[in-house]
């Protein structure tokens, strides 16, 4: 249901530290990740980097995966944030950023719209999404 999922995301339940992620670029195509979990936990509570939810019910583990083409066929995957033919992120474990960017938000000040900031939510993790699957 796309009007629920801002990307399809799903760990493998037969492969321990890989995930797959379909995500909808900004003009309409669809691009698929495959992610693989880094072995080390982050030594902090972290923050998603694709919801940015600040009260996450859920953990957050670093997935890398190969950039595309020639890029990703000429190296390793080492788990860094940028190495070349690699490309990680925090993510949700389990991706669960679209149900946590549709929560609507505590009102920050009297008056505050609380729909248009969740809307905004939900548009900021389409752009995040996409902007990482361009990057891959």
């Amino acid at each position: 249901d796309w009007d629920a999922l801002d990307y399809l995301g799903w760990r493998d339940p037969k492969i321990g530290r890989r995930a797959y992620a379909v995500v909808p670029t900004l003009d309409g195509e669809l691009i698929g990740i495959l992610f693989r979990q880094a072995e080390a936990s982050p030594r902090s509570r972290a923050q998603c980097s694709w919801c940015q939810d600040v009260k996450l019910p859920n953990d957050v583990t670093f997935y890398s995966a190969k950039r595309s083409g020639p890029a990703g066929r000429n190296g390793n995957t080492v788990g860094t944030l940028v190495h070349g033919n690699t490309v990680g992120t925090l993510v949700c474990q389990d991706f669960q950023c679209s149900r946590n960017v549709r929560k609507l938000p505590p009102p920050a000040y009297e008056g505050y719209d609380v729909e248009a900031a969740r809307l905004r939510r939900i548009e900021d993790l389409q752009v995040r999404a996409a902007s990482f699957a361009a990057e891959v």
